[in-house]
């Protein structure tokens, strides 16, 4: 693996010449990047009534290659709309009982601490750490 151009990266981030940015847990600061991704969504909303954005070839493309970066293999790889939405996902698939418990720190984001609420009123203790 070819070492990364920091610099390059960097220059992605034009807020980041000014500012030490560090809540990106409310909002975060966009990539040059995602600015022409939204502009080619956004012709491809005008243009092709979204035709490109959702193409099987598109997210099959973008699994493998973010497969390939984490180490994983793409059917482990699963796109949400942000983390608290796949957070969400993810809270809802476990089998707790009650008299189990989840554990949370003292410091999550809110948004992250709502998505395991559902299982107090099934007699699961939240604990906060």
């Amino acid at each position: 693996m070819t070492k990364p151009d920091w610099n390059a990266i960097r220059k992605e981030f034009p807020t980041l010449e000014r500012w030490t940015y560090l809540d990106v847990a409310r909002k975060t600061v966009p990539p040059r990047c995602q600015e022409r991704a939204m502009q080619e969504y956004t012709r491809d909303v005008y243009e092709n009534a979204g035709e490109d954005a959702w193409s099987a070839s598109n997210t099959g493309t973008a699994r493998a290659k973010l497969a390939q970066l984490l180490g994983a293999k793409p059917a482990e790889i699963a796109f949400t709309k942000n983390t608290t939405d796949g957070l969400n996902i993810a809270a809802h698939g476990f089998d707790f009982a009650a008299g189990d418990n989840i554990v949370l720190t003292d410091m999550e984001h809110l948004a992250n601490t709502w998505v395991w609420k559902h299982w107090e009123a099934k007699g699961v203790e939240i604990r906060y750490g």
